[in-house]
C-alpha cells in the first residue's frame, strides 16, 4: 500500500469517526473497528470488540447530543502490517465545552482492502 493510499484511508477513516459523532450513530462508530479492535481508555479500561464498544458509547452519544469533532493527524507510522497514526483531537459539545487531547490509532488492514481501528488509545488535556 502505497503512503498517499494510506493517508487518503485515514483521512475516510477520520470523517466516519467524525460523522458517527455528528450522527450520534454508536454502530456507525463501532463498525470503524476491527473485529478485535480496542479502545483504551483514561480510566484503564480497555473495551474491546465492536458490540463490546457500541455498548459503550451509546450511552454517551445519548447524553451527550450531536458532537463536533476536530482531528489533525500529526503522524502516520506504516509497517508491514499496521498503521500507526498519531495527532489532536478536540469534542465540541452542543452545551459549548470542549474536551481537547492527544491520541495514537493504529489502524489494522482489512480483507478488502481498506483499514479499521485495531487500538485507540486518546489522552485529554
Amino acid at each position: 500500500m502505497e503512503f498517499d493510499q494510506i493517508k487518503e484511508l485515514i483521512a475516510k477513516g477520520n470523517e466516519r469517526w467524525i460523522t458517527a459523532f455528528k450522527l450520534q450513530d454508536p454502530e456507525m462508530f463501532a463498525s470503524i473497528f476491527s473485529s478485535d479492535g480496542s479502545i483504551f481508555s483514561e480510566n484503564g479500561d480497555i473495551i474491546t470488540g465492536r458490540l463490546e464498544i457500541q455498548k459503550r458509547i451509546t450511552p454517551f452519544i445519548e447524553r451527550s447530543g450531536p458532537i463536533k469533532v476536530l482531528i489533525e493527524t500529526l503522524n502516520i507510522f506504516p509497517t508491514a502490517d499496521l498503521i500507526y497514526e498519531s495527532g489532536k483531537y478536540s469534542y465540541i459539545f452542543a452545551e459549548g465545552n470542549v474536551s481537547s487531547g492527544k491520541y495514537v490509532v493504529v489502524w489494522k488492514k482489512n480483507d478488502e482492502g481498506g483499514l479499521e481501528i485495531f487500538r485507540d488509545i486518546g489522552l485529554s488535556e
